[in-house]
């Protein structure tokens, strides 16, 4: 019986978007006097028709058996707890929010400014064509529709042991081209124009919507741990992939195995944790016909009077037990194999382990975990980001936890990048409470984080706490940023903000007038003439269009303490609702 399939959530069907239509605008980009030339350029945009293709493949749901612990999924009686295909203990799987509304990165974006330069422009220009035509052809808000976001948890479907079950769901990929014309008017003496063509290009964005109505039935294929081939249906994304979780058996004649429950116990490791980075494993009872033990990342040390930190094995663990081991030692020695462990605490809160307390080997309590010590045994970097992701995952540890307890604390950067990891590989959840403290408005100024991991940061800042988010942007952005600037490189913190500028101007107008007011903050005014990025561009491309008095102003304002070089496209290009005093003040900044 498949019982309760999937849950999904969806605020519309995003198959019911309608694309807006095309259109075109004409841009004044220099005037030359009476009798000169007038330079400009012609905009068009089309919306293609969508495509289809598959948006996410292998939404995978395995078998949970009433014994489970949360992790037991088994089809033949000698596999148990050790053939695992580790879930979720609530019984539920369930994957970062995919969003139907992410737009990609523009395709040839270079050639608009390539395009302008060749015709005598800077890059402001361009740059101001780029940000308008986002606004005007929709898709800003598009994006910014939370109609068309869609967003699911997956239960268990899956009531066939030892099987990986798959669904796929299909995503429409909207294209919009966009095409533009430079050139020039000159105004002859009998009073005609003659037209002059420059350069003409073309760039294009694209959005994909996903397609609540075509998620596909299961499709069920084998993945018992007794065959050691379940990798091999995993999805080729190493952060989506689920990691071998058992203990394996290399024996005598080359042949791999899974160990059965019992030949675990009988094997009788003994686990002595000397602190919470560094374990020694004694496998005290090699079996017979047996010539290495192999324990995988992800395996637990698990504090057995509970009073001090569980920790997690992060390196695969290979156990010698090979007749040409055994003959280098002599009886009186007992030999009994052993390896060293790399290991991240587990919990927070409690004291670190000592070789006195008493430690068992305990299989992995989570999917998240796992795929976390997977990550760090295949990059072999037993590093503090490590255990900074560990504690996000396992305590919901903020900065500020982390940074009291961990020697060296870790930099803001180092702690975005691993919340991100954290979040790709299904350790947290934004939307929980808890998840807030993770979420502190002072991360956002960070400087030197990759795009990526900072625009998840700000997605789920923006959709957990939006008024809040917008509020400390306008009060206290400045002044974080500001503190950056003291004892760091001017053209890192610069970059940095240019970013931040740009992420929120496209937010929406609330987004806009946030950062317009941050710019005009005293706390930025020795630091102003550094911002000189894309980011203010997308300000001054707001005043082409309709705006309200309040934001209009405080757009200016911002143009007018960077002296910024596309506040002359806005003096250009101004919306006739502007009113002439703030024209004026446009004209003017130089």
């Amino acid at each position: 019986m498949l019982a309760a399939i999937v849950t999904l959530a969806f605020a519309l069907a995003p198959v019911d978007f309608t694309p807006p239509p095309d259109g075109s605008v004409t841009y004044t980009l220099g005037l030359e006097g009476a009798g000169g030339n007038d330079i400009l350029a012609d905009l068009k945009w089309h919306w293609n028709e969508p495509t289809r293709g598959k948006a996410i493949t292998d939404l995978h749901s395995l078998d949970c058996n009433n014994v489970c612990r949360g992790m037991v999924h088994f089809a033949h009686k000698a596999c148990d707890t050790s053939c695992d295909m580790v879930c979720e203990s609530s019984h539920r799987q369930s994957i970062p929010p995919y969003s139907g509304w992410l737009t990609y990165p523009v395709g040839n974006p270079n050639n608009i400014l390539e395009a302008a330069e060749k015709f005598g422009f800077d890059f402001a220009l361009g740059n101001g064509i780029m940000d308008d035509s986002s606004s005007r052809s929709g898709i800003d808000a598009a994006e910014q529709n939370p109609k068309l976001r869609a967003e699911w948890n997956l239960t268990c479907w899956n009531s066939a042991p030892c099987t990986l079950s798959t669904k796929n769901i299909e995503e429409l990929t909207y294209k919009i081209d966009y095409e533009i014309q430079f050139y020039r008017l000159t105004r002859m003496a009998d009073g005609s124009l003659a037209r002059t063509n420059g350069p003409v290009t073309q760039f294009y964005r694209e959005m994909y919507i996903v397609d609540a109505k075509s998620m596909q039935p299961p499709v069920n294929v084998e993945a018992c741990k007794c065959a050691l081939g379940y990798e091999e249906h995993a999805n080729a994304t190493p952060l989506d992939k689920v990691p071998v979780a058992c203990i394996s058996i290399v024996e005598d004649d080359g042949d791999t195995r899974v160990a059965t429950g019992q030949e675990i116990k009988d094997m009788n490791f003994q686990v002595v944790c000397n602190d919470m980075s560094n374990a020694l494993v004694t496998l005290n009872s090699p079996l017979q016909n047996c010539s290495m033990v192999k324990i995988p990342a992800g395996w637990e040390f698990d504090c057995e009077d509970g009073s001090a930190q569980d920790t997690q094995l992060v390196n695969d663990l290979n156990f010698d037990c090979s007749s040409a081991f055994f003959a280098t030692k002599t009886a009186l020695m007992a030999p009994k194999p052993q390896a060293k462990a790399n290991t991240m605490c587990l919990e927070i809160k409690k004291k670190e382990p000592n070789a006195k307390l008493k430690y068992r080997l305990k299989q992995p309590s989570t999917l998240a975990r796992l795929k976390s010590a997977r990550l760090t045994a295949d990059s072999r970097r037993y590093v503090n980001s490590v255990q900074v992701r560990t504690w996000i995952i396992t305590d919901y540890a903020s900065f500020t936890d982390i940074s009291k307890l961990l020697i060296p604390a870790p930099a803001p950067a180092t702690y975005l990048r691993e919340l991100h990891t954290a979040h790709r590989i299904g350790g947290i959840n934004p939307a929980e409470p808890k998840a807030k403290a993770l979420y502190d408005n002072e991360l956002l100024s960070t400087p030197g984080v990759e795009p990526e991991p900072m625009e998840d940061f700000v997605k789920a800042k923006l959709a957990s706490d939006r008024e809040a988010t917008m509020k400390w942007v306008r009060t206290s952005a400045a002044k974080s940023f500001a503190d950056w600037f003291k004892g760091n490189e001017a053209a890192v913190v610069a970059k940095a903000v240019n970013t931040f500028v740009t992420r929120f101007a496209r937010a929406g107008d609330d987004g806009r007038l946030a950062v317009a007011e941050m710019l005009a903050s005293k706390n930025l005014a020795p630091h102003l003439y550094s911002l000189k990025g894309e980011g203010i561009s997308a300000l001054a491309a707001r005043l082409t269009q309709p705006v309200d008095g309040k934001l209009a102003e405080a757009l200016v304002v911002a143009l007018e303490k960077t002296k910024h070089p596309s506040a002359r496209f806005a003096a250009l290009n101004a919306h006739k609702s502007l009113s002439a005093g703030l024209k004026r003040r446009l004209e003017q900044i130089k």
